[in-house]
């Protein structure tokens, strides 16, 4: 015996001690019962929750395919968008550069009309040629001072 626990012999486990009498960790009476229900419990829902992650794990997987088939095919049609877009902007390049072409055409027409009207009236008149002349090459000179400042 001893002061703490009056009811110890040393010739005991600590587990014989008390009211039972029960060795430490054995279930008595009633309580080995719930514990073995609730150790039946425990290893059903530890097996359903095993069955889940694996359903969870193949759909996650079947969800991953799927998506992957739906990026390869939005990126296989962004593709082909691409593709026509550069060849519609290549044939409206071309039919851009035949209007540009046959408009430069049409201006240099009309200015070699303007040109040969403005020869024609520089024959008739040449003070006014020559006063035009003066004037521009006026402009240059001062610009060109202008500059060096």
């Amino acid at each position: 015996m001893t002061e703490a626990d009056p009811g110890m012999d040393r010739d005991r486990s600590a587990g014989d001690v008390g009211a039972h009498r029960a060795t430490v960790g054995t279930p008595a009476g009633a309580e080995s019962d719930e514990t073995t229900g609730t150790r039946d419990k425990a290893g059903d829902a530890m097996a359903t929750a095993r069955d889940k992650a694996g359903d969870m794990a193949d759909t996650a997987k079947d969800k991953a395919g799927e998506v992957a088939a739906t990026a390869k095919d939005t990126a296989a049609a962004a593709k082909d968008k691409a593709g026509e877009l550069a060849a519609t902007a290549k044939d409206k390049a071309g039919e851009m550069a035949v209007a540009a072409k046959d408009t430069a055409a049409a201006a240099t027409d009309k200015a070699g009309e303007v040109a040969d009207a403005a020869a024609t009236e520089a024959k008739k008149r040449p003070i006014l040629v020559m006063a035009a002349v003066g004037t521009i090459v006026a402009l240059v000179v001062r610009r060109l001072l202008k500059r060096k400042r």
